[in-house]
């Protein structure tokens, strides 16, 4: 809340919880755990960001969330690596 004052004020009110969430960690984290390979997860995770960013008209974010990580991008770019 303090974020959404400081940085967005011309906004007015700030989003009800869970209204930008991209996604919830712990589906991922209970997929690895039950043992499903971290690659595949990683990959599901990642089309479940490209899904929620479509679905609150931020596609344009997506070019960023990969981020300067080599070994994600290796990871998620190029499975079979």
């Amino acid at each position: 809340m303090q974020h959404w004052k400081k940085k967005h004020p011309e906004a007015g009110q700030a989003p009800g919880e869970g209204a930008n969430e991209i996604y919830d960690p712990k589906e991922f984290v209970k997929l690895i755990v039950d043992g499903t390979p971290v690659g595949e997860v990683a990959r599901y995770a990642f089309a479940k960001v490209r899904e929620s960013l479509g679905r609150l008209g931020r596609p344009d974010v997506l070019a960023n969330v990969l981020g300067r990580n080599r070994d994600l991008k290796k990871l998620i770019c190029n499975p079979s690596s």
